[in-house]
């Protein structure tokens, strides 16, 4: 970890244990790295599988939810998609999609910053992650069809907005 006072350390493995919380009360499965502060797991979303990370990173004093979305986009489609992502990220207040145009890979991004919280809030990450994971369930399909050819670029841009 970066330079982290023991201040911000002891407030990051709160939030974290807060976060495991959220976690168990869906009776979701992950994998942690406790000393790291983070968490991944994935579930099913309503056609594709949604893998993720959870990270609490203690010297910016946030949480960080990440997500590769399971397409990969073909080289010939990459520069429409990159238009698509523009025009995604858009309409979104917070969180966006990041996207490698060079590999071809989606991710979706979110964070909240708890710095002056008084007391990690369950309810705060429940709705990070749940909200994250809707974004990611209802774009992973249209990104998907286009990369396969199921749909063309106009009907993927009619799609998004």
């Amino acid at each position: 970890m970066a330079n982290v006072s023991q201040e911000q350390l002891a407030r990051a493995k709160q939030v974290y244990a807060t976060i495991k919380q959220v976690m168990d009360s869906h009776n979701w499965s992950y994998d942690e790295n406790e000393d790291e502060l983070y968490i991944k797991t994935g579930v099913k979303g309503e056609d594709l599988p949604m893998g993720f990370i959870v990270e609490v990173i203690a010297d910016r004093e946030i949480v960080r939810f990440m997500s590769l979305l399971p397409v990969e986009i073909p080289e010939d489609k990459r520069i429409d998609t990159a238009i698509a992502m523009c025009k995604i990220n858009e309409g979104f207040v917070n969180g966006n999609f990041d996207y490698d145009i060079k590999q071809g890979h989606v991710y979706y991004r979110r964070a909240v910053c708890y710095r002056g919280d008084p007391m990690p809030k369950a309810s705060v990450y429940d709705y990070l992650i749940d909200y994250s994971l809707s974004v990611v369930d209802d774009y992973n399909d249209k990104l998907a069809d286009f990369a396969e050819g199921k749909i063309t670029f106009e009907q993927l841009m009619q799609t998004i907005g």
